[in-house]
């Protein structure tokens, strides 16, 4: 008794204390990892509306603006069209300021020179909105009935189970061998039905892939994991965006907590390992 009595204290205040405290931390993990993406998404739309608002302004050429609020606005104009079009660094720009116009007019006229003479990079891509990934299509009504049904199933025999073993000993009926009808029906096989598939790890090769970076349509890739993908049933490769990641400050942990959890994330990819070992290939010959 007083072993059993020992073995209950520790099931309760050990095993079960620490398995509520790491669900409750990775709870907290998942929402701080939600604000990140939210705040990423905002970041990604002001990006849009701003590269949007001033793609339309002419670069003008190396002259200092003149001596009225028009010349001023231009001359703001023409320090945002660098920052939020080509993509030039606010360090590298003069401040803008807030200042009355005959000041800021003056300042302008002796550091907007020096930028507008800089060479500007051709054709600036425009900015990448947040990445939506198409959801699953909802069960149907006749999906969700039969899983239901199949619930069902399941309950009712684990009810017979329990009134079977309720006294510790019990008596299973010999599973009566059904032979073929016919010698074709031993040639040929059953077709084997989708979801029987045994879970397993990822090959020596494939698990190889983790960490390998490689460049796709221009945007640079990083393995995050080879995992087992119990809906496709096959082994699948977790890629990110590496350019994308760092913009939204997210950390592999972070990344891997998502794909753990189910949450959306834009940098975040699930590709075959067939597909990612082509783009490796294709990346390292230079095509």
């Amino acid at each position: 008794m007083i072993i059993r009595d020992l073995q209950k204290r520790y099931q309760k205040d050990i095993v079960e204390a620490n398995r509520n405290a790491l669900k409750s931390e990775a709870g907290a993990q998942l929402a701080r990892l939600q604000l990140k993406k939210d705040e990423h998404i905002r970041l990604c739309a002001m990006r849009c509306d701003k590269y949007n608002d001033y793609v339309k302004v002419v670069p003008c050429p190396a002259r200092p603006p003149r001596r009225r609020p028009e010349g001023l606005r231009r001359g703001r104009d023409q320090i945002r069209v660098r920052l939020h079009v080509y993509k030039v660094k606010a360090a590298d720009l003069p401040n803008i300021g807030s200042d009355n116009p005959e000041v800021a007019v003056a300042r302008l006229m002796a550091e907007l020179r020096a930028v507008v003479a800089r060479a500007l990079p051709r054709d600036p891509p425009p900015p990448v909105p947040y990445p939506t990934h198409s959801a699953h299509p909802a069960p149907t009504r006749a999906a969700v009935a039969f899983h239901m049904k199949h619930l069902e199933a399941i309950s009712a025999a684990l009810v017979a189970l329990v009134e079977i073993t309720a006294e510790g000993a019990f008596k299973a009926p010999r599973r009566r061998t059904v032979l073929p009808k016919s010698p074709a029906e031993v040639a040929t096989p059953k077709a084997k039905a989708k979801g029987t598939k045994r879970p397993r790890g990822p090959a020596a090769a494939q698990a190889a892939l983790e960490g390998e970076v490689y460049e796709e349509d221009g945007v640079d890739w990083k393995v995050l994991a080879v995992v087992w993908d119990a809906d496709e049933e096959e082994v699948v490769v977790w890629c990110y965006d590496a350019e994308m990641a760092a913009d939204g400050d997210l950390s592999e942990d972070e990344m891997d907590l998502a794909r753990t959890e189910g949450l959306d994330l834009g940098p975040l990819e699930c590709s075959s390992v067939t597909e990612v070992k082509g783009w490796i290939r294709a990346a390292r010959s230079g095509r």
